[in-house]
């Protein structure tokens, strides 16, 4: 197999990354692997359940993105790899580990995947969700709390605390790395068509 296609769907949190790349895999079926940035947040095993909670996740340094590039880099050379499992609800990584085999295309899905400059190089198509903020928060608080059994107190601070800073200061910025602007997110039925068809092509 030749060397993998690489796509970046990036965004601020609750843009529509994981809708796009659900809405992407249904049309590519077969052709797809997708990683997603999230799964290499750093394990926290080492710390009280307390201190974990108070985790700023909109940071890059909270990521272990090394790892992630090193599985990249496997990837490329047509090896398998592992890629952890992050627990949510006990804000750590998990015992569990995915098995991800290389594909024509590799989806890479995160926040923070245009910061790291090596990371950056790597991605073919770089993709970026514009979506309204007050949008974003009503998506988020929803899926915290019946995803991830998190309380609206919580949610709330969380958001302004960390993850408004964190668009600001770091995903913003990256939107000009981008080679499509997608507004609304996954649910935009064009863009997903547009883009699927392009792909399409790398699957061969």
């Amino acid at each position: 197999m030749s060397k993998p296609y690489f796509v970046a769907i990036v965004g601020p949190s609750a843009s529509g990354k994981s809708t796009l790349v659900l809405n992407l895999k249904k049309r590519l079926k077969g052709c797809v692997t997708v990683i997603s940035h999230d799964s290499y947040y750093r394990d926290q095993s080492d710390k009280s359940l307390e201190e974990r909670k108070k985790t700023n996740y909109d940071d890059p340094a909270a990521l272990e993105t090394d790892l992630l590039i090193d599985h990249l880099e496997k990837l490329s050379q047509g090896k398998v790899v592992n890629v952890p499992v992050y627990d949510f609800k006990r804000h750590t990584r998990s015992d569990e580990v995915i098995e991800v085999e290389p594909r024509p295309i590799i989806i890479l899905e995160g926040a923070f995947i245009l910061w790291e400059e090596k990371l950056r190089k790597m991605m073919s198509l770089k993709i970026f969700l514009d979506v309204d903020a007050e949008v974003r928060l009503a998506r988020r608080i929803k899926r915290d709390l019946e995803e991830r059994g998190r309380e609206l107190d919580f949610v709330l601070w969380q958001y302004f605390k960390f993850v408004k800073v964190g668009e600001e200061k770091f995903i913003t910025p990256m939107k000009k790395y981008a080679d499509i602007l997608v507004p609304q997110g996954g649910k935009n039925e064009k863009a997903v068509e547009v883009i699927s068809s392009y792909l399409r092509k790398m699957c061969k």
